[in-house]
């Protein structure tokens, strides 16, 4: 079922109770939302440049307590690793066959949000927008470590910020609108309409960087809409006021087909070859992460090239059903028409030095037209 677009209008609760007929247009929605040229006048931080060293010591802000997080439980455990063989199943099958293996089954696997909607749906339809970016907001460089250096290196993975990586930042309400009379609206009062339905902006967003020659996808931030709605609200979000377009992996899929130059877009859809989740700080993945490592005896996350798990064993299956790899399951198994039939075959851990967060990259592979199992 195709939908009609209906062009969304972010606006400020004051401004309905003052009866406005016509709610206040989102500026930077809709045509304009794409960025076609390197970031202009923005924050020129250079906490990122090269000639910056991190120590051990280095202060991480919200990152400090990451290492301090408990080994899954049995449950959590259990629970990713049936999520994860799952998907790795589903990585096998047609489409269809794909879907009806899903709680509830559906007609097909496929995500609704395709190459010729997603942008519509995006930025028209279900509020979100490109967010502000910063000069090194694509700088993935020594700042995560010698190690990740010698990663991009080993991979041949070009990191030159606004050439190589394009970086994507989508956020769900407008951290600078404002309303006719130039007073700013928070975006914890911001709604737009969508089908004819109010929705209230959740302030979600997802950072990440894109480099399409060599088949890379580099995700720094990731705050969903529920998580997000939380933290603003300091209540749970009902999932009626949820947009439909929310999960990270429909973000990464608008951010991959835009690729490393949204003037042309992704040449190549198809040669998607590595997803990194940058700097994990997400407890429970962190949880499933330890577990994995002790299971083969290991008590430390090591630097690249660090350790890796197969997705057709039990441990690499959990990390997939983690929260950090689910988003990456979802991306390869929802869109098989546009992305071609792939498989997250292989998952490493590993760290850019000594005492950094971990980083977890996703192998992806195409599958032979054989192994593809209609039933």
């Amino acid at each position: 079922m195709e939908f009609t677009a209906i062009v969304v209008a972010l606006v400020g609760l004051a401004n309905l109770a003052n009866g406005f007929a016509s709610p206040l247009v989102n500026p930077v929605l809709g045509a304009s939302s794409s960025i076609l040229v390197p970031p202009t006048g923005v924050d020129l931080n250079i906490s990122h440049a090269p000639n910056v060293s991190i120590k051990s010591t280095h202060q991480f802000g919200r990152r400090d307590t990451w290492d301090a997080s408990p080994m899954a439980t049995d449950e959590q455990w259990c629970k990713a690793q049936a999520k994860g063989a799952q998907m790795y199943m589903t990585f096998f099958k047609s489409d269809i066959a794909a879907g009806a293996m899903y709680k509830p089954p559906r007609q097909t696997a496929n995500s609704f949000f395709t190459k010729g909607n997603i942008f519509n749906q995006l930025f028209n339809v279900w509020g979100w927008h490109n967010a502000t970016q910063r000069y090194n907001d694509a700088k993935y460089d020594s700042y995560y470590g010698q190690g990740w250096l010698n990663a991009m290196k080993y991979l041949a993975i070009g990191i030159e910020p606004w050439k190589d990586v394009w970086n994507y930042h989508y956020g769900h309400g407008v951290k600078d609108l404002r309303d006719e009379k130039g007073q700013p609206i928070p975006v914890k009062e911001q709604v737009y309409t969508a089908f004819g339905h109010e929705h209230p902006a959740t302030g979600a967003r997802a950072k990440f960087g894109v480099q399409d020659k060599a088949g890379a996808i580099m995700v720094s931030v990731a705050v969903s809409p529920t998580i997000a709605y939380k933290e603003l609200h300091g209540q749970s979000i009902q999932s009626d006021d949820l947009p439909q377009l929310r999960s990270l992996s429909d973000l990464l899929w608008a951010g991959w087909l835009s690729g490393s130059n949204p003037n042309t877009g992704n040449p190549n859809p198809n040669n998607l070859k590595y997803i990194f989740m940058m700097w994990i700080v997400n407890k429970e993945t962190l949880g499933i992460m330890k577990r994995a490592l002790g299971n083969k005896g290991k008590d430390k996350y090591s630097v690249w090239p660090g350790d890796d798990f197969p997705v057709s064993g039990a441990d690499g299956q959990a990390l997939l059903g983690s929260p950090n790899g689910k988003p990456v399951g979802y991306l390869v198994n929802q869109h098989k028409q546009e992305l071609g039939y792939q498989q997250v075959f292989n998952i490493r851990i590993f760290t850019g030095e000594e005492g950094h967060p971990p980083i977890m990259m996703f192998w992806i592979n195409p599958l032979a037209q054989n192994q593809i199992q209609d039933k």
